[in-house]
């Protein structure tokens, strides 16, 4: 499907949205996974927000890249090696399970003189996932939050949702056990649920491995957020606010956040 929707190389219009040239991005045995402008746009929040409307008649997810993060002067972000797993791999994970997979992957030692405070209000036990929000932000604060964005390079991917971008491009980090395809998938069975309850859009990929997400509802209240903090806990190594280790630390940044920001090491 990708190699039929994904703009060829040059200028592109999507739907009545038009873009600056880029250019097709393959993976290691020469499949087209995305495409990616030559240069950063600037007004990039509201270009990804224009070709997040077209995205039900495009079959194009937009995503953006930071503009710090390409190897030389010139040149378009690098996404990795780009191995799309399998798409049935996606049935193969609940968010709960790998979140609470995540939760004992990152509990301080159970001895450590400061485990309780690190995971309070919570024990060792995951808590599971937070109840969905409903209150959804106002237009003013989304477009504040979307023209604060600095400019960015505009990649755009063959998906069904926002949230399959990670998996549709096998973009993660590895890890001893798992290769980035199948920590993608992980990543992008989080972030349906996250969409599902939060109304989480992908926003940004990088710099390094981090991602950005438009949050459409999110968490107003402190009592509220906590869960929800277990979870970012749960999910990555680093949350939203630089430094911020402790379930309270990671809360205190996401109460009314149109963004959030999730890093791995």
């Amino acid at each position: 499907m990708a190699d039929s929707i994904l703009p060829d190389d040059g200028e592109a219009r999507i739907c009545s949205v038009p873009l600056a040239a880029g250019a097709r991005r393959y993976s290691p045995d020469g499949q087209p996974v995305a495409w990616v402008t030559a240069e950063p746009v600037t007004d990039a929040g509201r270009m990804w927000l224009a070709l997040s409307d077209a995205q039900p008649d495009s079959g194009l997810v937009p995503v953006l890249l930071d503009a710090t993060a390409a190897s030389n002067a010139g040149d378009s972000p690098d996404l990795g090696r780009l191995s799309p797993p399998e798409p049935s791999w996606l049935d193969d994970f609940a968010a709960a399970d790998v979140l609470a997979e995540g939760w004992q992957a990152r509990l301080p030692p159970a001895d450590g003189d400061d485990s309780s405070g690190q995971l309070a209000p919570f024990g060792r036990e995951f808590p599971g996932l937070a109840p969905a929000t409903t209150e959804r932000l106002s237009m003013a604060e989304l477009q504040q939050a979307l023209l604060a964005l600095p400019p960015a390079y505009v990649a755009l991917v063959a998906a069904a949702r926002s949230a399959d971008v990670p998996a549709a491009l096998g973009w993660g980090p590895s890890a001893a056990d798992q290769s980035a395809s199948s920590r993608s998938v992980q990543i992008s069975v989080v972030l349906r649920s996250w969409e599902a309850r939060f109304g989480a859009r992908l926003l940004q990929l990088g710099p390094v491995l981090s991602l950005r997400l438009l949050i459409e509802r999110p968490p107003r209240s402190i009592e509220a957020v906590s869960q929800v903090a277990a979870e970012h806990y749960a999910f990555c190594d680093q949350r939203g606010t630089p430094g911020a280790r402790d379930i309270a630390d990671i809360s205190a940044g996401l109460v009314g956040a149109p963004i959030w920001t999730c890093g791995w090491d």
